[in-house]
């Protein structure tokens, strides 16, 4: 899993360091959360988050290509004692470069890009609040689906 991890940050982190100055680039960045942490505590850091977690859900929210969203539901989970404790988040997408991730319609054999239920995926995120339910709300900027 460590090593999964490494070669994951490895593909985000000169994405980032070339879209942005790269001065300040690891201190706008934060590994230390998970969604069970983003429900632990009152999050209020202004950091470029990483997660790694499953696909619960994809809702086409807006179909219009300039203004493509999704809302994808990603969950985390636990074995406590012998039950299983859940957490999930939000997480929107916005734009087009996200149609080849979440397409209108899945296609019968998905490409290597495509993102679909139950995938575990590696997500580059903004916090943005939470729900009525107490639920993390994030804004993507990036997804890998983790092979």
């Amino acid at each position: 899993m460590e090593k999964k991890l490494l070669t994951l940050i490895m593909f985000f982190v000169p994405i980032i360091v070339f879209a942005q100055s790269s001065s300040d680039i690891l201190d706008r960045i934060s590994f230390d959360y998970d969604i069970k942490s983003l429900h632990n505590t009152d999050f209020q850091e202004d950091k470029w988050l990483v997660l790694i977690a499953g696909v619960y859900s994809v809702n086409l929210i807006d179909r219009n290509e300039d203004s493509y969203t999704v809302l994808v539901e990603l969950y985390d989970g636990e074995w406590s004692g012998e039950t299983v404790e859940l957490y999930k988040c939000y997480v929107q997408f916005k734009g087009k470069e996200f149609l080849l991730n979440f397409p209108p319609r899945r296609s019968r054999t998905p490409t290597i890009n495509e993102i679909s239920t139950n995938d575990e995926v590696l997500v580059l995120c903004r916090f943005v609040g939470y729900d009525d339910e107490n639920i993390p709300l994030l804004s993507g900027s990036l997804i890998k689906r983790i092979p």
